[in-house]
């Protein structure tokens, strides 16, 4: 009986032992599986991230790409613009040098022709054209003055005389081997022209004689 009653109760306890089993069974399943949701939906989560910041960079990458071909596009059209606006400044200034030619056509410029301390231009360059020059006094001047003394020049300031007519100022030009020692006269320039002129004459002059004073010929 005691025997009995005692299976009993092992059955009984083991069957309990069983369910309880099974139970915590179901349980450890359902929170492993639990935890693999959450273990997936956070993958889910990071590979999503993870193709978001890869497109991010591909976009970027095609981004720098692009930039960096407009860049290079641009320092292209830069150096065209640059050159194109220098040939247009060097065509501007060659016409304006031009221009500038043209308005000084009837000047002359003469030097050393001695000054006085009450100095009447008119009556000095009217003596000069005669005196020196024995041209016709009829010549008409439209303006004459002296100009600012260069500190790199010796002799008096020279005179810019504008002449109405164009053949009293070759005439002038024509008699320039009658000028008097110190003398001279040059047909008025621009400025960059000027330079030019007295380096061709320096030149010139260089080539002209040897070191022991024999004539050259010089082929242009």
């Amino acid at each position: 009986m005691d025997s009995e009653w005692t299976m009993e109760r092992v059955g009984q306890t083991l069957m309990k032992m069983g369910d309880t089993i099974e139970k915590n069974r179901n349980e450890i399943t359902n929170a492993v599986k639990e935890i693999k949701e959450e273990i997936s939906a956070r993958f889910n989560v990071l590979d999503a991230k993870i193709i978001e910041v890869h497109n991010k960079n591909v976009e970027i990458e095609k981004s720098v790409e692009f930039n960096c071909e407009n860049i290079d596009q641009l320092k292209t059209e830069a150096q065209k613009i640059r050159v194109q606006i220098k040939e247009e400044v060097q065509m501007l200034n060659e016409k304006l040098i031009l221009a500038e030619k043209h308005d000084r056509k009837y000047n002359l410029v003469f030097y050393g022709i001695p000054q006085t301390n009450e100095e009447d231009i008119n009556e000095t360059m009217s003596n000069f054209l005669q005196e020196q020059r024995q041209l016709n006094s009829k010549m008409e001047i439209a303006n004459q003055h002296r100009l600012r003394k260069r500190e790199d020049r010796e002799g008096p300031p020279p005179i810019i005389v504008k002449f109405v007519h164009y053949r009293d100022l070759e005439a002038v030009l024509q008699k320039r081997n009658l000028l008097g020692k110190g003398q001279q006269v040059l047909q008025d320039l621009p400025q960059v022209m000027k330079q030019e002129r007295h380096k061709l004459a320096g030149i010139a002059y260089d080539i002209s004689f040897d070191r022991v004073g024999k004539k050259l010929l010089i082929c242009i």
